[in-house]
């Protein structure tokens, strides 16, 4: 059975003894038996547990993406709950908030003024193992802070739901943003607990007091629903495991003019929209022997995002062998093919799509019609350079 950081009670209390302590968490801090972190902590250290941080999203999970999360006393709870995800205003169209908002780093650090009271910062949520998601983010500014403040930043770790593969490409540091951070490839393939450690390893070298608590028995070949661990949706888009697995390649369409299932029951496992022919996409997909995957034929309105109320033709994708599987390349590919039928409509959103690469080489290849195949022989090479060099920061 695997134990997560969280149920390591022993290493936890040793940690604080008689210190303040903080929290960053949400909806997903919860322990085998689905008690959450918050009551946890509240039970341990009483008086001394002063405040809960939460990301994206919310304590609950329920923002949608980009919106700009409140803090407010939780009266259930009874602690004060600090957002670290903006605390005003918004836009009316959610994508161009989503888009506009987390290319920028604009109210989602850590102020330092929030940590003077505090001696041991703790981080225990569930990432989905893909840099285009925030959790990491807000984690490594949170870092930042405690390094500057001299306090202990503590992770209490957890699986990489898509296990431990590698693929896509390194962020370019031009490219840096609160969608990536780090010059990791898209799937890193790490747990929160290792790329907290590569951070203050190769960024802030090794200044942090930083503190790993490891999982017991995980292994980097699992994919979650191997863990017996239950599923916790961490994100209103991200319902499933299949949505977490395909996200890594389903992604780069939030940077095109196509819908990616949000506003729907199948957010990043469908794509379309009014203009895509939908049976001759699906045909030509599925002729073109990409492993481990299927595509079917879908129409769909979404509820809002993209193409909101407007009915949208496009595929799903069926995972038929996980471990043959490419999300990422997969993905390329579609768009790929999406080019090749040559609709006008066809637009990216440049610097959108650039940031959630990490580079803007995928975009002008793309562009312009450089074999797919060279592309991708180029990214996997600037994978194992990747591999070669972080396996001495691995904890499993």
């Amino acid at each position: 059975m695997i134990k997560i950081g969280l149920d390591n009670i022993e290493q936890i209390l040793s940690t604080v003894k008689d210190r303040k302590i903080g929290l960053i968490t949400n909806h997903t801090g919860l322990n085998a038996e689905f008690i959450s972190n918050i009551e946890i902590f509240k039970k341990l250290f009483k008086k001394n547990f002063i405040r809960v941080f939460t990301p994206e999203h919310g304590l609950y999970g329920d923002e949608q993406a980009g919106i700009p999360v409140d803090s407010y006393h939780d009266n259930n709870l009874d602690i004060e709950i600090t957002s670290l995800y903006g605390n005003s205003g918004s836009l009316d169209d959610i994508d161009l908030s989503m888009r506009e908002n987390d290319t920028s780093y604009t109210k989602k650090g850590m102020p330092l003024n929030f940590i003077e009271d505090i001696d041991v910062l703790f981080f225990d949520l569930q990432d989905i193992g893909t840099r285009i998601y925030t959790y990491v983010s807000t984690m490594i500014l949170s870092m930042e802070a405690c390094m500057h403040k001299n306090k202990e930043f503590v992770v209490l770790d957890r699986p990489n739901p898509i296990s431990g593969s590698v693929e896509g490409p390194v962020l370019d540091k031009k490219f840096r943003s609160f969608i990536g951070i780090m010059e990791v490839p898209i799937r890193h393939g790490m747990t929160v607990g290792e790329l907290a450690r590569f951070y203050n390893d190769f960024y802030l070298n090794s200044s942090l007091n930083l503190k790993i608590i490891k999982m017991e028995n995980w292994k980097r070949n699992l994919y979650y629903d191997e863990t017996g661990i239950p599923w916790i949706i961490p994100s209103p888009n991200i319902p499933t495991l299949n949505s977490a697995i395909v996200y890594p390649g389903q992604v780069l369409f939030e940077g095109i003019n196509i819908s990616e299932g949000r506003g729907t029951t199948k957010p990043f496992e469908i794509i379309g929209s009014p203009w895509i022919d939908s049976y001759k996409l699906a045909r030509e997909m599925n002729t073109s022997n990409i492993k481990g995957v299927k595509f079917r034929e879908v129409h769909f309105i979404p509820e809002f995002s993209k193409y909101k109320n407007n009915k949208c033709n496009g595929v799903e994708l069926y995972i038929t062998d996980i471990k043959q599987y490419k999300p990422y390349f997969t993905s390329l590919k579609l768009i790929k093919k999406i080019m090749e039928m040559s609709y006008t409509n066809f637009k990216f959103y440049d610097k959108y799509f650039d940031m959630v690469n990490g580079t803007d080489k995928i975009r002008k290849a793309l562009i312009e019609n450089i074999d797919i195949n060279n592309l991708i022989d180029d990214i996997s090479n600037m994978d194992n350079n990747f591999i070669a060099n972080y396996n001495n920061i691995l904890l499993y």
